[in-house]
């Protein structure tokens, strides 16, 4: 029976131990949940300020494609412009120099 009551008397100091503990460091639990919740709200803050700022990078950088996709598709329909007049002239050239070609060889079998 002694021992019995002893190990009664053990679980009870126990539990009033664990009581005891849980409740001592409670304000150390709440303190470093706290400051836990604290770091998490900063970071999450700082990522979406992150994320902003590399959507405001990506839609810029996509500006400037399309203004240089746009600046370059320009500049080569003014070069077919250009190429295609330049062959309207070389083939008026042609005719004109096939023309005086026909006429000069006319006179000369004359």
């Amino acid at each position: 029976d002694s021992q019995i009551s002893d190990f009664e008397s053990l679980i009870g100091m126990n539990n009033e131990e664990i009581v005891r503990l849980r409740h001592e460091h409670q304000d150390e639990v709440k303190r470093l949940t706290k400051k836990l919740n604290n770091e998490v709200t900063r970071l999450k803050a700082e990522l979406n300020e992150e994320i902003e700022n590399n959507k405001e990078q990506i839609k810029d950088s996509l500006q400037q494609f399309e203004t240089l996709s746009r600046s370059k598709a320009d500049e080569i329909i003014a070069m077919k412009k250009t190429y295609a007049s330049e062959i309207t002239k070389l083939e008026k050239a042609k005719q004109e120099l096939t023309k005086s070609n026909e006429e000069l060889g006319s006179e000369v079998w004359k």
